[in-house]
């Protein structure tokens, strides 16, 4: 498949020095509008955050934010936080209804009530109201229905009914003018229209949106608001500036939830510019949608606007006493005068081609909406040129069919970039059939993920998707802290599987299982290089446990260590290892190299070095776990025990020709041995191999060169 970049070209055919040049480009102009926009903020003695996306040719080129996420000031907003949109969730519920038209499934000149319009008499006309009958569609768009600006509304009083419940007692007050022959804006009206959309698609008005208007964007990270903001949200600064205070705006009218780049994915995808496909046809009437603003008291000032080709979004969690005074338009107008060349921009359709995505400055997020990818195919790269704070989860997900992947790597493998985790919680998750590989990237300092009560080491949830590492890439200093949570550094669940080619697992903890990786479900991990080493596991598997299949082709394990069992691997499912080397681990209890519980196939590598109460290279615990030793090396030093085993273990019954070593420098009186159920014993060419008595006790004593060793059997 061909590699799609988020580049000014695909990536492989540029060098560092073209990729470095299109970067300062970039870098140039978010310099210029960054200082713009933070002296308006300035001007304006702004107590809040605002948040700006721009784009030209429907590619982003800007997106950044000044100020601050939260009432105390200590946390910087950022492109990627969520606010309420208040009336800018006018035009979504707009472009719901032109969706329904287009679909043959109203019509814009059709009446709403009475018995030819699209409630019929359901609800009844109260006779002084009759005019309701003649409203029609297109004067709910257009506000020229003749309903009031707002009626009760159930969220702002604190009940807990419906936000359509405010709808029929609506009805039952007088029209303020003939329908169609006035302007008079109403929030109600597109109440109004939100309470169609569940009529013709019996489905939840929210529901409705998000998978028949958002999905087809590439936007999964928009909601309607409840009446107190969510975590996933800036908080608001209200009139008394003091307090966090409640949504009251109902979904259709007011009630939607977006950061800015989400909102412009959306805006991209109807604005009728032909550089991006839009979710409806040109022809398409699109009404009440290419300038919009909204504003709630209770802290939310937005915009929305498509000026020639360029898109505007500008959402603020804070409306200054002076609101009326500013001319927001003023400040783009001051925007498109300072920048006498764009860049390219960056394609907001789905995942897709476009320019570079680097850790951005003043405030070092990864900014451009790398926060959710879902796209029905293609590849995407993310090149970054500095170290930078990820406060949000990044989901890559593929829902409608699998293989798209995003790679993260450094514009110059010879510095890798520190991505490092400012709150607590996950960095990545993927599903669905998408893959992350990285490269060249540290991953530092993860802590309590908490996806569907597991977390994930609090860095990666692979569940039916893939996680790969590559030369450079760094998992360090990911910690849990809860025993519900394993996996200090990886994390796999379900049918996920995670492939190490190189780079270092190291310094990650858990107070449970798995202090550097955790496999578990259906899926496998593959280890063909790389480094696990340094870890900790308060419980069982200091660097891996396996619970799926477990593959170790090369790499080094080493310098783990576990509280209880297996200071190295704890394996509940068939591991082989064919190459690599497990050493230096440590466990409290048994199995320092490796404890096994189930099929243990060894063709190649070495276990050495281990240290553990019992079974210090390896211990095949349980009568359904099998040792198969092809190959390979597994020695302990001076007082250390090779290998325990309480199963059945298989030496070189595969290949004799294979190398079989068990080795150890055995102490007077020490006990090194290997116990197991089948005494079958087949040394390679060149070795020899006889049973003999120590002490009265049976055993084989056998030799290859300079390895020298007694295999205790009973």
């Amino acid at each position: 498949m061909r590699i799609k970049t988020l580049m000014l070209a695909a990536v492989i055919f540029l060098s560092l020095a073209a990729v470095a040049q299109a970067q300062t480009a970039r870098n140039d102009v978010e310099k210029t509008i960054d200082r713009i926009l933070q002296e308006f903020y300035d001007r304006h003695q702004y107590r809040g955050g605002i948040s700006l996306a721009i784009t030209r040719n429907e590619k982003l080129v800007y997106a950044g934010a000044v100020g601050y996420a939260d009432r105390n000031h200590t946390v910087r907003l950022t492109p990627q936080h969520r606010m309420r949109l208040a009336s800018v969730s006018k035009p979504i519920t707009s472009i719901a209804i032109s969706k329904l038209f287009e679909e043959g499934r109203l019509s814009l000149d059709g009446n709403v009530f009475g018995t030819n319009g699209i409630f019929k008499n359901k609800y009844g006309m109260p006779t002084y109201n009759g005019n309701s009958v003649d409203v029609t569609v297109r004067q709910l768009l257009e506000h020229r229905s003749g309903f009031h600006g707002s009626y009760r509304n159930p969220l702002a009083s604190g009940e807990t009914s419906p936000w359509n419940s405010a709808i029929e007692p609506g009805l039952e007050t007088p029209l303020m003018y003939m329908p169609g022959t006035a302007y008079e804006y109403s929030g109600f009206g597109y109440n109004v229209l939100g309470w169609i959309i569940e009529e013709l698609t019996g489905m939840p008005y929210e529901k409705y949106i998000q998978d028949y208007i958002l999905k087809p964007c590439g936007i999964n990270g928009m909601r309607v608001g409840m009446r107190q903001s969510g975590p996933d949200e800036a908080e608001y600064i209200g009139d008394n500036l003091s307090e966090n205070p409640p949504i009251n705006a109902p979904g259709p009218s007011g009630g939607w939830i977006a950061s800015s780049i989400d909102l412009m994915k959306f805006m991209v995808h109807i604005d009728n510019f032909s550089n991006v496909p839009d979710i409806l046809k040109s022809n398409t009437p699109r009404i009440n949608i290419f300038g919009h603003s909204g504003r709630l008291n209770q802290g939310t000032w937005t915009f929305l606007q498509r000026t020639n080709n360029y898109n505007w979004v500008m959402l603020m969690n804070y409306v200054p006493p002076n609101f009326e005074e500013i001319d927001r338009n003023a400040l783009f107008r001051q925007i498109t005068d300072a920048v006498s060349e764009w860049p390219a921009g960056t394609e907001l359709s789905g995942i897709s081609s476009g320019d570079t995505f680097g850790g951005r400055t003043p405030y070092n997020d990864f900014y451009f909406g790398i926060l959710s990818y879902r796209s029905a195919a293609g590849n995407i790269e993310v090149v970054v040129n500095e170290d930078f704070t990820l406060n949000q989860l990044v989901s890559i997900e593929a829902p409608w069919t699998a293989g798209v992947t995003l790679t993260i790597r450094s514009a110059n493998p010879a510095r890798p970039v520190t991505i490092t985790r400012g709150v607590s919680g996950n960095l990545f998750t993927i599903a669905n059939g998408a893959t992350l590989i990285m490269r060249d990237i540290i991953i530092d300092g993860g802590k309590d993920g908490a996806f569907a009560n597991s977390g994930g080491g609090t860095l990666v949830w692979a569940n039916s998707g893939t996680f790969i590492m590559n030369a450079g890439a760094i998992l360090r200093n990911n910690i849990n802290t809860t025993t519900s949570h394993p996996g200090g550094g990886v994390f796999t669940y379900g049918s996920g599987t995670f492939t190490i080619n190189g780079g270092v697992i190291t310094g990650n903890s858990a107070v449970s299982n798995g202090g550097g990786v955790y496999i578990y479900g259906t899926g496998s991990f593959t280890m063909n290089g790389g480094e696990i080493s340094g870890n900790t596991a308060g419980a069982n598997g200091g660097g891996v446990i396996a619970a799926s299949t477990f593959t170790m082709n090369g790499g080094q394990i080493s310098g783990n260590t576990a509280g209880n069992t297996g200071g190295g691997v704890y394996n509940t499912a068939p591991f082989t290892m064919t190459g690599g080397k497990i050493t230096g681990n440590t466990s409290a209890s048994t199995g320092g190299g490796v404890i096994t519980t189930n099929a243990f196939t060894m063709s190649g590598g070495e276990i050495s070095g281990n240290s553990a109460s019992g079974g210090n290279g390896v211990r095949v615990s349980g009568g359904s776990a099998v040792f198969n030793l092809n190959g390979g090396v597994v020695a302990g030093t001076g007082t250390n025990i090779a290998a325990i085993i309480s199963g059945t273990y298989n030496l070189n019954t595969a290949s004799p020709n294979n190398a079989v070593i068990i080795a150890w420098n055995r102490p007077s009186g020490t006990l090194n041995y290997i116990v197991g159920t089948n005494t079958n014993l087949t040394v390679s060419a060149g070795g020899t191999a006889s049973w003999a008595n120590q002490n009265g006790t049976l055993g084989i004593s056998y030799a290859n060169g300079a390895n020298r060793g007694w295999i205790r059997a009973w």
